[in-house]
């Protein structure tokens, strides 16, 4: 497999922090350009309509998220990362057009454990992603380490 652009995504969680561990050796192994990823899914309050999407980024979740972005670049040393962040989009919606827009080789996702309920009636982000992808996507486990 030949990767050159290599995409971790990130809700901010534990699980997600394995992911962009994996897909940092990744990048590094074949020599593969990292990026990382957050799509924004708005409150309750911007979903129905109340408060229309453009306003949410006056309310500095933006700034928050670059923030939280630039801190996780830092905290997993990832040098020069280019780093994404999607106020536009569901988390699905998002990281699909990102792979596209951005013509991505890999996706690295964290697999969250969920209810089975949850899953009926949700579905989750990374099995409607891996469902839709344009490119390969790998799931890795709450507290899986690289492969050495």
């Amino acid at each position: 497999m030949l990767l050159s652009k290599v995409l971790a995504t990130t809700d901010f969680s534990e699980a997600a922090d394995a992911a962009i561990r994996v897909a940092k050796d990744l990048a590094r192994r074949y020599d593969a350009e990292l990026s990382l990823l957050h799509v924004y899914e708005p409150g309750p309050a911007v979903q129905e309509r109340l408060i229309p999407r453009g306003e949410v980024r006056h309310l500095d979740v933006a700034s928050q998220a670059r923030a939280r972005l630039a801190k996780l670049a830092e905290l997993h040393e990832l040098g020069d990362v280019e780093l994404h962040l999607d106020m536009d989009a569901s988390p699905v919606e998002g990281i699909l057009e990102h792979l596209r827009a951005h013509e991505i080789d890999l996706v690295v996702m964290a697999a969250h454990s969920h209810t089975a309920l949850e899953r009926l009636l949700v579905g989750s982000v990374t099995e409607r992603v891996v469902r839709h992808a344009c490119c390969a996507v790998m799931t890795v486990k709450p507290g899986q380490r690289p492969v050495r």
